[in-house]
């Protein structure tokens, strides 16, 4: 109840929160829609200006790329002086300036500029072309930054520009075009930069592009790629640092969107308080409900308490006797509660006396490999008497493997000892089949202490012998290597045997498809003398705690190629 209580609350408090950070990013938004307003304002006046129209209308027809303000200078003059005269307000920016694609340009600001940078930016009629065909698809001003400055080669300076069309109230037709600059510092000083709430802003701006102060492009594409429509605010949750929501605002103005990330922890901070006032009053009623329980439970277990006692008295001793463990005073289910743990006991004293058997046929079947190990021994010492150091060097690795392999004390051993192992059981066949059979072992220094179960490698080189050369003519070859890269480690045991059919390897895999469904049904046959390929990758899959990559194909060459492996 109380959970439910937090949850509803919480989610409520939750809902006012978001509502509460969108009112602070809609006036975010109010704050930078005024930096842009400053900008249109004067470019609304520029544009307003009938002498300066007098100017440029009759420039659109005079047939000439010269600038008509270089060879006329008191006209230049007096355009100069209206653009500084409606620049002197408080709204001031950075540049105004007037042109046409006929390469005519005037300005007035405190930005120098350079007479190759006015030609060739006035020599770009592509950008002309493009401001011509968005004001003619009905935007009546384009916002956009951060640049570079085009009219100069200062590259120490970053400008955001307005630009508006020069035209009549009277003329749809566009004389030419008004820009209006002002510095990047203008829209990094607004306080919501500085806000100190534990939010952090991306600043974008028409074209989707970072320029907030620190830029870094912080924001995933799936936030970039769906803004929210002009004019309106989204809301996303992101998994950036323990969570973050995402609270995202259009201006209809400019295009440009600013979006506020706040960590998700930080929408329940406003409501804690009540938060520990809940938990406070819900910790004094769960103890007063604990003392209730208490009392109650206190008298239903009085019963279970002796029966608890009666079962700390039995022993090896007397698990067969048939004494009750609870007076008849007691209900019949306690009673016939009595009766079942009694019957138990008997099956668990049956139980022991076949342990009792199994562990004395344990000891005694440690006894053979000591017996084995003497014998090899004694045979390889008459081996090196008789001068066969062939038949000595076949008895140690032999000796070697049955030691290993009849070492009880750990379960699991380091892949170095495992290789170890392999290698001995290679040696031996190398005998065997002296130059019809060769091996290569490419080992990898990081594996050399992972742990893995005892005897994983040798069964998969040995499954090359049963069945890849079973019906292959010899020179054989076998190929183990080992990998790790990326977090991952593989084992590849690759022959030039007779290959594997189709049919096999869905054999293979339904086998350890089943096994892995139905495990503690069929764990009796997970044992060392009948491994093979499937109980290997299901006695690695248990002693590792994960799922084991395994892959059964057939070589390019014919042989087979069994490829297995996990996360280091």
């Amino acid at each position: 109840m109380i959970a439910l209580l937090l949850f509803f609350t919480r989610s409520t408090n939750r809902d006012l929160e978001r509502f509460h950070q969108q009112e602070v990013l809609a006036g975010d938004m109010q704050e930078l829609s005024s930096a842009f307003d400053a900008l249109d304002t004067l470019s609304t006046q520029v544009a307003s200006n009938t002498e300066l129209l007098n100017f440029f209308i009759p420039l659109l027809d005079d047939g000439s790329q010269d600038n008509y303000f270089h060879t006329h200078l008191m006209d230049s003059i007096r355009a100069s002086s209206l653009l500084t005269t409606i620049n002197s307000t408080d709204r001031r920016a950075l540049r105004i300036s007037v042109f046409n694609a006929q390469g005519d340009y005037i300005s007035a600001g405190t930005l120098y500029e350079t007479e190759e940078d006015i030609e060739r930016t006035l020599a770009d009629a592509d950008s002309f072309a493009a401001l011509e065909r968005r004001f003619a698809d009905g935007e009546r001003v384009i916002v956009s930054g951060l640049h570079d400055d085009p009219w100069s080669d200062n590259r120490s300076v970053r400008l955001l520009s307005l630009i508006r069309p020069l035209s009549t109230a009277y003329s749809a037709r566009n004389y030419g075009f008004i820009s209006v600059q002002q510095s990047a510092d203008a829209l990094y000083s607004l306080s919501l930069w500085e806000r100190g709430d534990g939010a952090s802003y991306v600043l974008l701006n028409a074209e989707g592009e970072d320029v907030s102060p620190a830029g870094g492009g912080v924001l995933p594409d799936s936030i970039l790629s769906n803004l929210p429509a002009p004019g309106e605010a989204a809301e996303y949750a992101l998994d950036l640092d323990g969570g973050t929501t995402v609270f995202a605002l259009r201006d209809a103005f400019s295009g440009w969107t600013l979006v506020r990330m706040l960590p998700t922890g930080l929408l329940d901070a406003p409501y804690r308080q009540v938060y520990l006032q809940i938990v406070l009053v819900s910790v004094l009623l769960l103890a007063i409900l604990l003392i209730v329980v208490y009392l109650l439970a206190d008298k239903i277990s009085r019963p279970l308490r002796e029966f608890s006692a009666g079962i700390e008295r039995i022993s090896l001793d007397n698990l067969a006797s048939d004494i009750p463990l609870l007076s008849s005073s007691y209900t019949e289910e306690l009673q016939a509660l009595d009766r079942a743990f009694r019957a138990m006991l008997l099956k668990l004293n049956q139980s022991i006396g076949f342990e009792m058997k199994a562990y004395m046929a344990a000891l005694q079947s440690q006894m053979n490999p000591h017996f084995l190990y003497n014998m090899l021994s004694a045979i390889a010492e008459s081996a090196d008497e008789d001068g066969s150091p062939r038949t000595v060097r076949m008895c140690e690795k032999l000796s070697s493997m049955l030691r290993y392999m009849a070492d009880y004390t750990s379960e699991q051993v380091s892949l170095q000892e495992d290789i170890a192992n392999m290698r001995d059981y290679l040696d031996l066949m190398k005998v065997r089949y002296e130059e019809h059979f060769s091996y290569v072992i490419e080992t990898c220094e990081a594996l050399r202490d992972q742990h893995v179960p005892r005897m994983t490698l040798q069964p998969l080189v040995e499954n090359c012998f049963q069945h890849g050369f079973k019906n292959k003519r010899p020179p054989w070859c076998i190929h183990v290597r080992f990998a790790c890269e990326n977090g991952l480690w593989s084992i590849e045991v690759r022959d030039n045997g007779c290959g594997i059919s189709a049919g096999e390897i869905e054999n293979i895999h339904r086998k350890i498809d089943g096994y892995q469904k139905n495990l503690a049904a069929t764990y009796s046959e997970l044992r060392l003398g009948g491994m093979g390929l499937v109980n290997t990758i299901l006695r690695l899959r248990l002693a590792r705690r994960e799922a084991i990559q395994f892959d059964i194909r057939s070589s390019e060459d014919g042989g087979t190629t069994v490829a297995i492996g996990g996360s280091l």
